[in-house]
């Protein structure tokens, strides 16, 4: 499931949830320069996801 939301700067965040088992995960990312930034819980980008 994918989802849209807006961060407290306004930028889209782009939210993928999957399930693992009996897990919950959340993967977040940033719309930058034109492309999907992938990140953990803060606004910096994981350069190696």
């Amino acid at each position: 499931m994918t989802y849209f939301k807006t961060n407290a700067h306004g930028s889209r965040v782009k939210v993928t949830v999957s399930k693992d088992g009996n897990r919950v995960i959340k993967r977040r990312a940033l719309f930058v320069q034109g492309q999907w930034v992938p990140f953990a819980r803060s606004s910096r980008p994981l350069m190696n996801p």
